[in-house]
């Protein structure tokens, strides 16, 4: 580490710093069974690549791993390859991640949730989950198929991407699920996909209410103003075609 980076770590995180979202398991549930620090470090690597993916299931190629300078500098460069295998077989075999031979007998690397198991299932690509299930005291969001939020989020927002896991976590425990769940319908209604725009609602509802919002009809008053306005368009073309024809 240079002068320059170690002074600046002895700042303190900065104003506005980054978070990257992580399972919260990884941090109770398994945080015993880390064999090393090694191991550790190649995890929050992983994780950190990840979530700079843009595609969904997000996945990693292992040449991206064993060109990172960051992987390289744990390792030191001694038995890199053979060191880093090693690793990422534990850290399977926990049930954190999934290694894929593809049809290309390219590997890559997953975590291991319900979606992308089910995307490898998809894909035709024969993988033996038998060892490497997830503990029972795991808790994986994305697999509860009760959680009405859940459900509705999926079917009429879009897939439940590890950041918006943490998201619907957290306001879970923020707000009333009811709440949750009659603002993502709003949010359905509005044609606006994103988890921003619930958050925005939800937090609305706590500043000015959510009764005072419902019985000023505000959405309701939204949609009457915009079928009135289309009422109006319908009447200027009404009487442009009648004026055409030469009637009054």
């Amino acid at each position: 580490m240079s002068r320059e980076q170690n002074n600046q770590l002895n700042k303190g995180l900065p104003f506005g710093v980054k978070y990257i979202p992580t399972p919260a398991p990884l941090f109770s549930t398994y945080l015993e069974k880390y064999d090393s620090l090694e191991e550790l470090k190649i995890l929050l690597k992983i994780i950190h690549s990840l979530y700079l993916k843009k595609d969904f299931p997000a996945f990693l190629h292992i040449d991206e791993l064993l060109s990172d300078p960051a992987i390289i500098k744990i390792y030191k460069n001694d038995n890199l390859k053979q060191n880093l295998n090693e690793s990422l077989s534990e850290l399977e075999k926990k049930g954190i991640i999934l290694i894929i031979n593809d049809k290309e007998k390219n590997i890559r690397i997953f975590l291991n949730t319900e979606q992308v198991r089910n995307h490898i299932a998809r894909e035709g690509i024969e993988k033996d989950f038998s060892y490497n299930k997830l503990d029972s005291n795991f808790s994986d969001f994305t697999s509860q198929n009760n959680n009405p939020v859940i459900n509705l989020y999926e079917n009429n927002i879009g897939y439940i991407t590890p950041i918006i896991y943490e998201n619907i976590h957290d306001a879970l425990k923020e707000y009333d699920e009811k709440d949750i769940l009659d603002a993502i319908k709003i949010a359905t209604e509005n044609n606006v996909k994103n988890w921003k725009y619930i958050k925005t609602i939800l937090e609305r509802w706590t500043t000015e209410g959510k009764e005072r919002e419902v019985k000023n009809e505000r959405y309701g008053a939204i949609r009457r103003n915009s079928e009135e306005n289309r009422s109006d368009e319908f009447y200027r073309e009404y009487v442009r075609k009648q004026k055409s024809r030469g009637r009054k």
